[in-house]
Order: structure tokens, then sequence, then C-alpha cells
């Protein structure tokens, strides 16, 4: 597999770039376009329609990669459909449930639809309204089921079959923050979730709910951080939501951003994201170490040599175990025992 660098990889999900280097030339990222191994790549990394959306434009003759991108477009108007059948049924009757994180992002920015690359949404709800949730959906036709072997206390999943050609849908109902077992602080991002119900909620015209940008991005980079490590599955493809919310959103206040992650103390988490989707995909962010104390871009400093190879320019996608708990413990802004002594006991498990 190839290393997520600034070759290939990265015009990958930067369509509007590739343009641009097609008018300088004109055989640019042209082998890729008629190369079997383009599509093992893209699949491999999640990011097949995305892929698809930048080769058909630089070489389609044989419609491959149009009829890809078209296929994820049908797909995803169907997805629409329902999440918005989702979200009436929801209207009379809750009022503070919101689309996150993927969907969410590219509903929210108006970008390509057939970008959606997972095909679940993933929906925020408050835990006091989980059999009113559960009754709602059992009417539209849903089934409840145990999936990705997290425990229903922390994400409940619905699914419908027939909704997708050769493909169950599923909703994933998240009743955390984060939809993780052990974070330290997690009671406070509890709090700041249910602040941005009430005060940073968006409805599109179409009635689904999404949280307002900057909202979305600070939830964005901790979905990143925390529920990913930074770089497991599906990796380069959540800093793409990071990417496009900043490039698709005018004067974002990064003061802001740094004053709630200081709140729930999370600035290592935000602050070493942020620099990663700076490096990875050249995302256009501000100085933001004025944000941040001395300790917080040391920490930082170390977790990023953890998940970028400097000698290659490159994304490291993959971690042991044993690093991700030490990148875990860094992001916590401790030291790896400490932290080990608190997860394994469980002193850091927070029930909402």
């Amino acid at each position: 597999m190839k290393k997520f660098n600034k070759g290939i990889n990265y015009y990958m999900l930067h369509s509007s770039e590739v343009l641009i280097q097609m008018k300088n030339d004109k055989t640019f990222l042209l082998e890729e376009t008629k190369s079997n191994k383009t599509f093992e790549y893209l699949f491999e990394n999640k990011i097949i329609p995305y892929g698809a959306h930048v080769l058909m434009l630089i070489n389609d003759d044989e419609k491959k990669w149009s009829t890809i991108h078209q296929s994820y477009e049908k797909r995803n108007l169907i997805i629409l459909e329902e999440t918005r059948r989702i979200f009436k049924r929801f209207s009379d009757r809750l009022h503070n449930i919101f689309l996150f994180e993927n969907f969410g992002t590219i509903l929210s920015i108006n970008a390509c639809l057939a970008c959606f690359s997972s095909g679940d949404i993933d929906l925020s709800a408050n835990p006091k309204d989980y059999y009113e949730i559960e009754k709602c959906m059992l009417e539209l036709g849903y089934v409840k089921e145990i999936r990705r072997g997290v425990p229903d206390s922390i994400m409940t999943t619905f699914s419908k079959q027939k909704l997708l050609e050769n493909k169950d849908f599923y909703v994933n109902f998240e009743w955390k923050p984060i939809a993780r077992r052990y974070v330290k602080n997690m009671s406070n991002l509890h709090n700041r979730l249910e602040q941005f119900r009430k005060e940073n909620i968006k409805v599109l015209d179409n009635g689904i709910k999404v949280l307002s940008n900057e909202a979305l991005l600070y939830f964005n980079l901790l979905h990143v951080s925390i529920g990913h490590y930074y770089n497991t599955s599906p990796g380069i493809r959540l800093y793409a939501d990071v990417d496009r919310l900043i490039r698709h959103t005018k004067d974002i206040d990064f003061k802001r951003l740094f004053t709630w992650a200081e709140e729930d103390k999370q600035s290592i988490r935000i602050f070493t994201t942020l620099k990663l989707a700076e490096e990875i995909l050249n995302t256009p962010i501000q100085d933001c170490s004025q944000f941040v104390t001395k300790q917080t871009s040391k920490y930082s400093k170390k977790i990023i040599r953890y998940l970028w190879d400097v000698s290659s320019n490159s994304y490291i996608n993959k971690t042991s175990i044993l690093n991700q708990w030490k990148i875990d413990s860094m992001s916590e802004g401790m030291n790896l025992v400490k932290y080990a002594c608190l997860r394994l006991i469980k002193l850091n498990r927070v029930k909402l």
C-alpha cells in the first residue's frame, strides 16, 4: 500500500487542486486512471467515491470512474431521503437529535453527496430519549441489533433491510459524545454537547438537524483523536471531514475552539489533530500555538512522532496497541503508567 503523502494519495481528496494541476500537465495522474491497483488502494483506504470523483475528471473514456461515482450518488440519495424521513418522524416528538460526523459534515457544507463513503449514519441523542427513539425507529421499520461490540449504553444501532441494494442500512444513536468507554473527562464533553444542543444547532432546508460548523468541527476533531486514536480505520477519511469543514467555513474562530478545548481539558487532542490535518492535507489553519500552553505543545509534538514520518513526509496509518495507549496517555497529559492504572480500574468511566 502506498503511503499517504503529497502524491496521488493527497490528490484523491482534493479534486479542485487536480483541475489546477491538469491545466499545466495533461498527463497528470493519467496512469492511475488505468491501473487496476488504483481501485484496490481506494478500497483499502475507504475513499472509493473520493477517488472516483477525481479520476473521472482526468480520463474516463470507458466511464469506469463516473459509473462508480454515480452508483454512490444513487445510494446516497436514498440515504438522504431516509435520513430526512427519520427527522420528520422525530420533529413532533423529539427535538434534540442531530446528525453527526461524516454525513453531517457533508450535508452541513453542501459537499459532493456521492463522496459519502460509509453508508451508515450517526445521530447524537440524549439517553433520556432512549425508549421514545426506539419506539420511533421500530415504527419506521427498523430492528435493533448489537453491532461493533459497543455496549448499548454507549451506542445503539438500528438496521433496515432492502433499503439499499445488497446491503443493510444502519443508523447509530450515540448516547455519549464519543463512542468510547474510557475517556477521563467524558462528563465535560457530555456537558459541552448538551450546551451545543441548545445553542449550536442548525436546521437544513430538508429538516435535518446538524451542529453549527464550528461546533461540528470541534467534535470531528475529538472523533478523530479520541474515537480513532488519530489513525485507526478509516484513517485519512476522518481528516477529510476536518479539512473540508475548515475550507468551506469562513472565519473560523480558532480562539473559541481552544476556549472550549481548555474548559473540556482537550487542548492536546484538538491541537494535535489540527496540526496533523495541516501536515496531511495542507489544511489552511491559522497559527494556533498562541492558544495553547507549552505543555500542550510538548505533548502534541511527542504524539505526532508516532503518526507522521518526517523522513518520508507521510502519514503513519497503523500503530500497535501499546503505542495507542501511549498516544492516549499523552493526549490526556499523563504518563503511561498513571493512565494505564486509571483506565484499567475504570476510575475514569463516567455514567451519563
